[in-house]
């Protein structure tokens, strides 16, 4: 048999035709298991074909202005989903060449590597790429052409801290999922940014009703997000895990995250279902609830998260919120916080835990779980 470095001097149709060379994998091949976060429940296995990885990078290839003469830093662990594909798999197709930072944590060490290589591209999780931007100077930064952030939110000092310091880069917000392998939408590169984007070009978003998923939700209205593509797996390598699709003319993706397409097919997230507790009849994200808290100078400011909000059992018949964070905040002070940016009297903070600082999960997300766990 040819060993590798042969091989990668022989001109691919010519690999084709040789017999001794063993054929390519069956696209329906599984060919790799990931696991979710575990943000909010336990990991479960997402095993992802060929097919499933390959048709999400072909789209993605067509809505991101990749070049040849390109370089990406890539500082995401390879078990996290947009490590594994965006910054390991789509440069590997694309022909891009990739410097490694081990330590998607240490800022500083990213910074040194990106601009002693000149890299271009710098994919990242929002968390992990303000660090970055807060620690780096304008200089050290000047080499940047794309920002690319996804796995969560991008936090609006975020995009401050990009627009301050490096205003020759476009920044691209996207939008992906661990069972869809990962990429469900993404701004184009020479479209204005609108929320995460639009739909890759082989995927299709539905927003229905949360409650009923056979009622299909118009333009501008927030519900479940449904997707459906050849990107999508076939279902958790646990056979306990009750099935994540529904079913009408076609099979559906259930996401389990509330969002609303706009007139020109941009998806905005508004939260997780997960992340939603009912409080007077009304559904209220706990996540904008946090994004109010965190936009206050004296709260948001600092390295990582610095507050997180909870939601357990009930209390005087309404869930009980608790607000988790590094800085003092008395009751009364962040209840007073919250009428002022116009939430109503049902919501309120219950409880307030203070934390020397925010537990995070491999990729950069906060443990939800983790402090419901510890602190219920």
């Amino acid at each position: 048999m040819l060993s590798s470095p042969v091989k990668a001097l022989i001109p691919s149709k010519w690999l084709h035709r040789l017999r001794w060379i063993k054929k390519w994998p069956h696209p329906e091949k599984e060919a790799v298991i990931l696991f979710t976060s575990g943000t909010e429940a336990m990991p479960k296995g997402v095993p992802l074909t060929h097919k499933n990885l390959l048709s999400n990078m072909q789209a993605a290839l067509c809505s991101v202005d990749i070049r040849r003469n390109d370089t990406l830093l890539s500082a995401l662990p390879p078990f996290h989903s947009f490590g594994f594909s965006v910054t390991g798999l789509l440069p590997l197709l694309a022909g891009v060449r990739v410097v490694f930072a081990p330590n998607p944590t240490d800022a500083g060490q990213q910074l040194r590597i990106l601009h002693k290589w000149e890299a271009t591209i710098l994919c990242s999780a929002p968390s992990f790429l303000l660090n970055v931007m807060k620690q780096g100077s304008i200089d050290l930064l000047q080499s940047l052409r794309l920002i690319v952030s996804g796995a969560e939110k991008a936090p609006k000092e975020l995009i401050e801290q990009i627009n301050s310091k490096t205003p020759q880069a476009k920044f691209l917000e996207g939008y992906g999922i661990t069972e869809c392998a990962p990429i469900l939408t993404i701004n184009n590169t020479g479209d204005p940014q609108e929320g995460v984007g639009s739909p890759l070009e082989n995927t299709k978003i539905k927003i229905v009703h949360p409650e009923d998923f056979s009622i299909t939700l118009p333009c501008g209205q927030a519900g479940m997000i449904l997707a459906q593509g050849p990107n999508i797996f076939e279902g958790y390598l646990q056979t306990n895990v009750s099935s994540p699709f529904y079913h009408d003319d076609v099979r559906w993706y259930v996401t389990g995250d509330i969002g609303y397409l706009n007139e020109k097919g941009s998806l905005t997230i508004t939260g997780r279902l997960k992340r939603f507790v009912k409080i007077g009849g009304e559904m209220i994200s706990l996540g904008a609830i946090e994004s109010a808290l965190t936009e206050e100078p004296s709260i948001g400011q600092g390295e990582g998260p610095q507050l997180a909000i909870c939601a357990k059992g009930e209390a005087e018949g309404r869930p009980h919120i608790i607000a988790f964070t590094t800085k003092e905040l008395p009751l009364l002070s962040i209840n007073t916080i919250l009428r002022k940016k116009g939430f109503s009297n049902l919501v309120r903070i219950d409880r307030v835990i203070s934390l020397e600082e925010i537990p995070l999960t491999g990729t950069g997300k906060i443990a939800y779980r983790e402090l419901e766990m510890k602190y219920s």
